[in-house]
């Protein structure tokens, strides 16, 4: 019994030994620099640098973008103060060429007033001696040959130039002319 004893032992120990360098050749794999463990540190270490690197390189980038978006936003709000008292100042300015408009058409409607009224007036006198005329009753003719048999059109006295391009003068009855000039 003692031998099988020992061969129990012995196998038992063969076994652990045979287990142990299994074991010690799968430890030596995985913290190899190749391929295992140490290898999956490096890398990791590695990223980890190359993050840093990258934060700081963004973290300088977006404080150069926020001091230049500050220094925008302060140079847009300089303009903006000028835009605003630019348009104030043309909104007076407007104001101002509206009222003087209205003094000077005022002006010239005052000026120009009495002058229509006396034309009125020479016109309605003018028509009224055309009325009283000989010439005017078409059945005591003064002289036949010198009245027209037939309507004469586009007669010089029919047009009233104005830049010197011909346009058709309206007829209007005293009674209008009078009301226009009211």
């Amino acid at each position: 019994m003692d031998l099988v004893l020992d061969f129990l032992l012995l196998s038992a120990s063969g076994a652990a030994c045979l287990y142990c360098w299994v074991l010690n050749r799968r430890l030596k794999g995985l913290t190899s620099a190749k391929g295992g463990l140490g290898a999956g540190v490096a890398q990791l270490s590695q990223s980890a640098e190359e993050m840093k690197a990258a934060l700081a390189a963004t973290r300088s980038a977006a404080d150069e973008a926020a001091a230049r978006i500050e220094s925008l936003l302060a140079d847009a709000d300089r303009k903006a103060s000028a835009l605003e008292e630019l348009l104030d100042r043309l909104e007076k300015t407007g104001a101002s060429v509206a009222e003087k408009a209205e003094d000077a058409t005022q002006k010239y409607v005052d000026v120009i007033a009495p002058f229509l009224a006396e034309a009125n007036a020479a016109a309605d006198r003018l028509f009224a001696a055309i009325e009283r005329s000989p010439a005017a009753e078409p059945d005591t003719p003064k002289n036949a040959s010198t009245i027209p048999t037939e309507p004469v059109q586009n007669k010089e006295e029919d047009y009233v130039a104005i830049d010197a391009a011909p346009t058709k003068r309206a007829a209007r009855p005293r009674e209008a002319r009078k009301e226009a000039a009211a």
